[in-house]
């Protein structure tokens, strides 16, 4: 039985759906913000996008207010890593010293959004960035998701 290419082509789509591809997992095979560290103490910026969250981007768009802590280093990064542990579909995927790399996993369609904090001691700042790696807005999503980590670790920092 012979088919035309258009009939082909027309079927690639279905037979990449029905063997678990998707135009959406191509997007998201993509690294990370670890993949390039921390240069100099500072997260990358964010993107131009609305759909990240920066305690080190300047405006009311990107900025939001560091978290801060009072433990010693290695008992406040525990104490986070314990409470990151509990937030659905979140997965440390990189811990480098003061770094904690973390990625957070939407359900239906398995978008990635990246949560990034960085430890300062001297003054015990928590510097963090939460970033949709796809897409344009987040509908604030990023933004309430790191209100409501604070709300979760405050006080056990």
């Amino acid at each position: 039985m012979k088919f035309s290419i258009a009939t082909r082509l027309a079927a690639l789509p279905a037979a990449a759906l029905l063997s678990g591809c998707s135009i959406f997992s191509a997007w998201q095979a993509g690294e990370g913000p670890s993949s390039t560290s921390y240069p100099e103490g500072r997260l990358r910026d964010c993107p131009s996008r609305p759909n990240c969250v920066s305690t080190q981007a300047n405006g009311a768009d990107h900025g939001i207010v560091p978290f801060t802590y009072s433990k010693p280093f290695e008992e406040a990064r525990a104490a986070l890593k314990e409470e990151m542990a509990k937030v659905p579909r979140a997965t440390l995927v990189k811990e480098d010293g003061p770094y904690l790399h973390f990625e957070f996993r939407t359900t239906v369609l398995k978008f990635v959004d990246d949560v990034e904090f960085l430890f300062d001691d001297e003054t015990k700042t928590l510097q963090f960035r939460s970033a949709s790696r796809t897409g344009y807005s987040d509908w604030g999503v990023n933004r309430k998701r790191m209100e409501e980590i604070r709300n979760k670790v405050l006080g056990r920092i």
